[in-house]
């Protein structure tokens, strides 16, 4: 799949509706996806498109060199849960459109961080190339925490039925020699699920891979601090559109949207999550698992 071809675009623009001189932030801008149709649509206005993974923003910057020069772009490499450090420093104190897609792009699979269980990486499988931006990599978390935090991370971030069994390999393996690469820990979890049991359209590491992702990031923190955040950050009519891939993250928007109805500070546009169309997945199967809620603010 091409990196610019972004998931429920035209719903996610549909909902956005776009308005001249808006003021337009794209949380996690990637490779500009979706930023692209969006500065397109806005003629006028400011963007801000952050993104932790340096890669990403370079090739986002690319993809939108041919900028109006009425719209005003600023590229951030930092971490979305900081967007309230970050306004401040770019002088906005609210947003009129915001989007979040919680996604990642094919092109991480072979960025030599060991996000992939198909390439011989080393373990590291943190989105940012900064030094120290995650508190701890893959290969701290399969060679050095106990049996039991292993079972805790893949049962919470992976709903890994096989945790158990896959944390007790994990670590008579890593006994042996380091757990270095993604291979070596891919061979050693398929080895861990029995042959017959192995999920018919995917690889039996795929879970192991979210959760540690998910653990190395801490992506779930990451996004309940940011909506916490953004909150004082909306004015009357702000809208609010989150793309998320599982239902870890589907669970957390999900829950705050509800929450902030309860506070009766705006409404779900659509009470249900908008999925991807059948035509959509089958020219993109990564829209298969795509989910966008939205949110109207009326403070």
């Amino acid at each position: 799949m091409d990196d610019h071809t972004p998931v429920l675009l035209r719903e996610t623009l549909d909902f956005l509706t776009i308005r001249p001189n808006s003021t337009i932030l794209d949380a996690t801008v990637g490779t500009g996806g979706h930023a692209k149709a969006i500065i397109n649509a806005m003629q006028s206005g400011t963007f801000i498109g952050i993104d932790t993974d340096s890669a990403a923003l370079t090739r986002a910057k690319h993809t939108l060199a041919a900028v109006s020069d009425t719209i005003r772009v600023h590229f951030i490499e930092n971490n979305f849960r900081h967007i309230t450090n970050i306004s401040s420093d770019l002088g906005i104190e609210t947003y009129d459109r915001v989007l979040v897609d919680l996604g990642w792009g094919s092109h991480q699979l072979t960025s030599g961080r060991g996000f992939s269980f198909m390439h011989d990486e080393p373990l590291n499988m943190c989105f940012s190339k900064r030094e120290h931006a995650c508190a701890v990599t893959a290969l701290d978390i399969v060679n050095t925490f106990e049996e039991s935090a292993l079972v805790t991370i893949l049962k919470e971030y992976g709903e890994e039925r096989w945790a158990v069994r896959i944390a007790r390999f994990i670590v008579n393996a890593r006994k042996e020699k380091p757990i270095v690469t993604s291979k070596h820990l891919a061979n050693i979890v398929s080895g861990a699920v029995p042959r017959k049991l192995h999920p018919k359209h995917r690889h039996a590491a795929t879970k192991t891979f979210q959760a540690l992702r998910i653990a190395v990031n801490d992506e779930l923190n990451i996004l309940q601090e940011f909506l916490e955040s953004l909150k004082t950050l909306i004015r009357t009519d702000t809208r609010l559109a989150i793309i998320s891939f599982h239902s870890l993250e589907d669970r957390i928007v999900k829950q705050m949207f509800k929450q902030w109805e309860s506070e009766s500070i705006g409404k779900r546009y659509s009470k249900k999550a908008i999925r991807s169309s059948h035509e959509e997945c089958i020219r993109n199967p990564r829209a298969t698992s795509a989910q966008l809620r939205t949110f109207i603010f009326n403070v």
